[in-house]
């Protein structure tokens, strides 16, 4: 696995994510987005995904861009849509459709992002003295869920939860 680098911009007084593996392709934090609007933000997440002009702008990018998109589960998740009914998660969406347009990161940590490196190695290490090996692929991805509001938690209490997809080497 490439190492996944952070930078930050800064807009109306909130620190958003961005991130990059091949400094071709990045990745904003919808999570720092969503923290602007609640302290849950993975709240806010689904309930922006359960809109049919999000579904129908995320399967139209992906149309574009991804040439192994799902497409009959796209038009099963666009014609549910905007239903009372209808759920959809980051998760969700990347598993059943094969999207590559939106990343779901999500272990465990305390400290600021500045560290996160330090402590993913870590985990890998432990992984390996366990007998295990990364097991990431276009549909086993690194998560990340972050624990703590960074506007009102000092950094070096910060709480994230790191996942890595591992099997028995």
């Amino acid at each position: 696995m490439k190492n996944l680098v952070k930078d930050t911009i800064h807009a109306n007084g909130i620190d958003i994510g961005i991130y990059t593996q091949d400094f071709e392709n990045e990745f904003i934090s919808l999570t720092d987005i969503a923290r602007y609007k609640s302290d849950e933000p993975k709240d806010v997440i689904k309930n922006w995904m359960r809109s049919k002009d999000t579904i129908e702008f995320l399967g139209l990018w992906e149309k574009l861009h991804n040439s192994n998109f799902k497409g009959v589960e796209f038009d099963s998740f666009r014609n549910q849509a905007g239903s009372n009914a209808f759920t959809m998660s980051p998760t969700k969406w990347i598993e059943t459709t094969g999207a590559i347009g939106i990343v779901s990161k999500s272990g465990r940590y305390i400290g600021a992002y500045d560290d996160e490196p330090a402590t993913v190695d870590a985990m890998h290490r432990f992984m390996e003295e366990q007998g295990y090996t990364l097991d990431i692929t276009d549909q086993r991805m690194h998560h990340e869920i972050y624990l703590s509001d960074a506007r009102r938690v000092a950094p070096e209490k910060w709480k994230t939860v790191v996942r890595h997809p591992i099997r028995r080497a």
